[in-house]
Protein backbone atom coordinates (compact mmCIF):
# COMPACT_ATOMS: atom_id res chain seq x y z
CA UNK A 1 0.00 0.00 0.00
CA UNK A 2 2.79 2.41 1.12
CA UNK A 3 4.48 2.16 -2.16
CA UNK A 4 1.58 2.08 -4.02
CA UNK A 5 0.75 5.44 -2.63
CA UNK A 6 4.47 6.46 -3.31
CA UNK A 7 4.21 5.78 -6.96
CA UNK A 8 0.99 7.41 -7.50
CA UNK A 9 2.44 10.77 -5.61
CA UNK A 10 5.54 10.24 -7.78
CA UNK A 11 3.23 10.04 -11.01
CA UNK A 12 1.36 13.19 -10.20
CA UNK A 13 4.71 15.30 -9.45
CA UNK A 14 6.13 13.95 -12.63
CA UNK A 15 2.41 14.76 -14.60
CA UNK A 16 2.56 18.57 -12.97
CA UNK A 17 6.38 18.18 -13.89
CA UNK A 18 5.63 17.77 -17.63
CA UNK A 19 2.61 20.28 -17.53
CA UNK A 20 5.37 23.14 -15.97
CA UNK A 21 7.60 22.25 -18.88
CA UNK A 22 5.08 22.07 -21.81
CA UNK A 23 4.04 26.18 -20.18
CA UNK A 24 7.48 27.30 -20.33
CA UNK A 25 8.58 26.14 -23.45
CA UNK A 26 4.96 27.87 -24.95
CA UNK A 27 5.62 31.01 -22.76
CA UNK A 28 9.19 31.33 -24.38
CA UNK A 29 7.94 30.32 -27.57
CA UNK A 30 5.10 33.02 -27.76
CA UNK A 31 6.57 35.11 -25.75
CA UNK A 32 10.35 36.18 -26.41
CA UNK A 33 11.34 34.14 -29.65
CA UNK A 34 8.35 35.60 -31.32
CA UNK A 35 9.21 38.88 -30.54
CA UNK A 36 13.29 38.76 -31.86
CA UNK A 37 12.03 36.96 -34.90
CA UNK A 38 9.44 40.41 -35.49
CA UNK A 39 12.86 42.34 -34.52
CA UNK A 40 14.94 40.53 -37.62
CA UNK A 41 11.98 41.09 -39.54
CA UNK A 42 12.43 45.33 -39.14
CA UNK A 43 15.82 44.93 -39.72
CA UNK A 44 15.59 43.22 -42.38
CA UNK A 45 12.92 46.14 -43.92
CA UNK A 46 15.12 48.83 -42.43
CA UNK A 47 18.25 47.71 -44.39
CA UNK A 48 16.25 48.14 -47.51
CA UNK A 49 15.74 51.43 -46.78
CA UNK A 50 18.82 52.54 -45.80
CA UNK A 51 19.55 53.85 -49.01
CA UNK A 52 16.07 55.14 -50.74
CA UNK A 53 14.70 55.89 -47.36
CA UNK A 54 17.12 56.68 -44.54
CA UNK A 55 14.47 58.50 -42.11
CA UNK A 56 12.51 55.43 -42.38
CA UNK A 57 15.52 52.98 -41.48
CA UNK A 58 16.48 55.15 -38.78
CA UNK A 59 12.55 54.87 -37.29
CA UNK A 60 12.52 50.99 -38.12
CA UNK A 61 15.60 50.42 -36.32
CA UNK A 62 14.90 52.76 -33.54
CA UNK A 63 11.34 50.45 -32.82
CA UNK A 64 13.57 47.46 -33.19
CA UNK A 65 15.35 48.43 -29.92
CA UNK A 66 12.03 49.03 -28.40
CA UNK A 67 10.99 45.77 -29.33
CA UNK A 68 14.31 43.79 -27.92
CA UNK A 69 14.01 45.57 -24.48
CA UNK A 70 10.48 43.83 -24.70
CA UNK A 71 11.94 40.74 -25.19
CA UNK A 72 14.24 41.26 -22.11
CA UNK A 73 11.62 42.27 -20.06
CA UNK A 74 9.52 39.16 -21.58
CA UNK A 75 12.69 37.06 -20.41
CA UNK A 76 12.47 38.65 -17.38
CA UNK A 77 8.88 38.26 -16.55
CA UNK A 78 8.88 34.33 -17.25
CA UNK A 79 12.32 34.01 -15.06
CA UNK A 80 9.54 35.01 -12.18
CA UNK A 81 6.97 33.63 -13.54
CA UNK A 82 4.43 36.65 -13.54
CA UNK A 83 2.06 36.20 -16.68
CA UNK A 84 1.53 39.33 -17.74
CA UNK A 85 -2.27 40.01 -18.91
CA UNK A 86 -3.98 43.04 -19.88
CA UNK A 87 -6.95 44.71 -17.98
CA UNK A 88 -9.66 43.60 -20.03
CA UNK A 89 -10.73 47.33 -20.83
CA UNK A 90 -6.99 47.35 -22.34
CA UNK A 91 -7.36 43.83 -24.70
CA UNK A 92 -8.91 45.74 -27.78
CA UNK A 93 -5.90 47.89 -28.19
CA UNK A 94 -3.08 45.21 -27.35
CA UNK A 95 -4.51 43.54 -30.43
CA UNK A 96 -4.97 46.89 -32.65
CA UNK A 97 -1.37 47.75 -31.40
CA UNK A 98 -0.32 44.07 -32.32
CA UNK A 99 -1.81 44.21 -35.81
CA UNK A 100 -0.72 47.55 -36.16
CA UNK A 101 2.81 46.29 -35.90
CA UNK A 102 2.38 43.31 -38.19
CA UNK A 103 1.12 45.29 -41.00
CA UNK A 104 4.66 47.21 -40.73
CA UNK A 105 6.81 44.46 -41.49
CA UNK A 106 4.61 42.75 -43.80
CA UNK A 107 2.85 43.46 -46.60
CA UNK A 108 -0.25 40.99 -45.46
CA UNK A 109 -3.61 42.91 -45.74
CA UNK A 110 -4.77 42.42 -42.11
CA UNK A 111 -9.06 42.69 -42.04
CA UNK A 112 -10.30 43.08 -38.44
CA UNK A 113 -13.21 42.90 -36.42
CA UNK A 114 -13.62 42.64 -32.35
CA UNK A 115 -16.55 42.71 -31.00
CA UNK A 116 -16.74 45.31 -27.88
CA UNK A 117 -17.00 43.47 -24.85
CA UNK A 118 -16.13 40.13 -25.79
CA UNK A 119 -13.62 39.25 -23.53
CA UNK A 120 -15.38 40.51 -20.43
CA UNK A 121 -15.93 37.90 -17.91
CA UNK A 122 -13.00 36.18 -19.30
CA UNK A 123 -10.34 35.19 -16.08
CA UNK A 124 -6.99 36.74 -16.49
CA UNK A 125 -5.81 32.95 -17.65
CA UNK A 126 -8.36 32.57 -20.13
CA UNK A 127 -7.30 36.05 -21.71
CA UNK A 128 -3.65 35.08 -21.40
CA UNK A 129 -3.56 32.03 -23.43
CA UNK A 130 -6.16 33.73 -25.77
CA UNK A 131 -4.17 36.66 -26.59
CA UNK A 132 -0.76 34.21 -26.83
CA UNK A 133 -3.12 32.02 -29.15
CA UNK A 134 -4.10 34.76 -31.56
CA UNK A 135 -0.87 36.09 -31.31
CA UNK A 136 0.96 32.94 -32.63
CA UNK A 137 -1.78 32.14 -35.35
CA UNK A 138 -1.26 36.06 -36.31
CA UNK A 139 2.54 35.24 -36.51
CA UNK A 140 2.28 32.30 -38.67
CA UNK A 141 0.67 34.47 -40.96
CA UNK A 142 3.16 36.76 -40.99
CA UNK A 143 6.23 34.78 -41.12
CA UNK A 144 4.95 31.62 -42.97
CA UNK A 145 1.86 32.18 -45.42
CA UNK A 146 2.85 34.68 -47.78
CA UNK A 147 -0.93 35.95 -47.65
CA UNK A 148 -2.03 38.79 -49.56
CA UNK A 149 -5.00 39.10 -47.30
CA UNK A 150 -5.73 38.03 -43.55
CA UNK A 151 -9.10 38.17 -41.64
CA UNK A 152 -9.03 38.09 -37.78
CA UNK A 153 -12.49 38.16 -36.11
CA UNK A 154 -13.35 38.49 -31.92
CA UNK A 155 -16.79 37.33 -31.53
CA UNK A 156 -18.82 36.53 -28.37
CA UNK A 157 -22.76 35.39 -27.98
CA UNK A 158 -24.22 34.14 -24.64
CA UNK A 159 -22.54 30.75 -24.96
CA UNK A 160 -18.96 31.57 -25.84
CA UNK A 161 -16.32 33.58 -27.25
CA UNK A 162 -14.89 32.33 -31.02
CA UNK A 163 -11.62 33.49 -33.08
CA UNK A 164 -11.26 32.88 -36.34
CA UNK A 165 -8.26 33.72 -38.20
CA UNK A 166 -7.76 32.74 -41.76
CA UNK A 167 -6.11 33.54 -44.98
CA UNK A 168 -5.50 33.16 -48.24
CA UNK A 169 -1.93 32.15 -48.29
CA UNK A 170 0.35 29.04 -49.62
CA UNK A 171 -1.23 26.99 -46.74
CA UNK A 172 0.69 23.35 -45.67
CA UNK A 173 0.57 20.31 -44.92
CA UNK A 174 -0.99 19.62 -41.47
CA UNK A 175 -0.11 16.19 -40.98
CA UNK A 176 3.35 16.99 -42.05
CA UNK A 177 3.95 20.33 -39.73
CA UNK A 178 1.55 19.54 -36.66
CA UNK A 179 3.94 17.29 -34.37
CA UNK A 180 7.41 19.34 -35.00
CA UNK A 181 5.73 22.62 -34.51
CA UNK A 182 6.27 24.81 -31.55
CA UNK A 183 3.85 26.92 -32.47
CA UNK A 184 0.80 24.66 -33.45
CA UNK A 185 2.07 22.48 -29.79
CA UNK A 186 1.96 25.99 -27.62
CA UNK A 187 -1.57 27.00 -29.53
CA UNK A 188 -2.89 23.56 -29.15
CA UNK A 189 -1.62 22.76 -25.41
CA UNK A 190 -3.12 26.78 -24.53
CA UNK A 191 -6.77 25.86 -25.71
CA UNK A 192 -6.62 22.76 -23.52
CA UNK A 193 -5.38 24.58 -20.47
CA UNK A 194 -8.35 26.52 -20.67
CA UNK A 195 -11.01 23.72 -21.97
CA UNK A 196 -11.25 25.60 -25.18
CA UNK A 197 -11.56 23.92 -28.93
CA UNK A 198 -9.00 24.44 -30.80
CA UNK A 199 -9.32 23.35 -34.58
CA UNK A 200 -7.22 24.42 -37.46
CA UNK A 201 -7.50 23.54 -41.14
CA UNK A 202 -4.76 23.72 -43.99
CA UNK A 203 -4.03 23.00 -47.56
CA UNK A 204 -0.95 23.46 -49.63
CA UNK A 205 -2.47 26.21 -52.07
CA UNK A 206 -5.79 27.01 -50.25
CA UNK A 207 -4.50 29.06 -47.22
CA UNK A 208 -5.37 28.30 -43.43
CA UNK A 209 -7.89 29.07 -41.00
CA UNK A 210 -7.87 29.00 -37.19
CA UNK A 211 -11.18 28.63 -35.13
CA UNK A 212 -10.85 28.61 -31.38
CA UNK A 213 -13.77 28.46 -29.21
CA UNK A 214 -13.75 29.43 -25.34
CA UNK A 215 -16.94 28.36 -23.95
CA UNK A 216 -18.74 30.47 -21.14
Amino acid sequence: MVGSIHLEVLGQEQCEADSERETLSANLHDGALQTLYAVGLQLETAKSLITTAPNEAKLRVSESIQQLNHAIVQLRTLIGDHAQVPPVEDFSEALNSLILFFRRISSTVFCVSIEPGAVVGLSRPQISHLQNIMRGGLFNVVRHARAETCVVQLTRDSHQVRVQIWDDGKGFDITRVRQRSKGLLSMTHRAKRISASFRLWSQPGNGTSLDLVIPL
